[in-house]
């Protein structure tokens, strides 16, 4: 069971490498993950903070995967929790758009 881990984790890392913001966010054209883009700069701890957030508000299975740019973070996390549910929980920001079909939540930094 551990190695399954290990190897999902690495696929999903695979998946989210140097792939354009519009694109799907993991395996399975996300499917199996939601997928936070934060829009605006925000600081280390913040973005920490966030990412411990967002893996309780989604119950994640597995670990965040987290890829930051100079005005935007993308925060890729493992779960099959529905997708309203975690946008009724974001407090972090406004829900600015969401892409229900890829599982893709773009909020804007207060």
């Amino acid at each position: 069971l551990l190695l399954a881990q290990v190897r999902l984790r690495q696929l999903i890392a695979a998946g989210t490498e140097d792939e354009p913001d519009d694109e799907p966010s993991g395996p399975n054209d996300g499917r199996r993950t939601v997928t936070i883009v934060i829009e605006g700069p925000i600081s280390d701890a913040t973005r920490r903070d966030i990412v411990t957030r967002l893996e309780k508000i989604t119950r994640a299975n597995g670990a965040a995967m987290v890829k930051t740019r100079k005005d935007s973070t993308r925060i890729v996390i493992p779960s099959r929790r529905f997708l309203q549910d975690v946008i009724d929980e974001i407090d972090f920001g406004t829900v600015s758009k969401v892409d229900g079909v890829r599982r893709i939540v773009t909020v804007k930094s207060r």
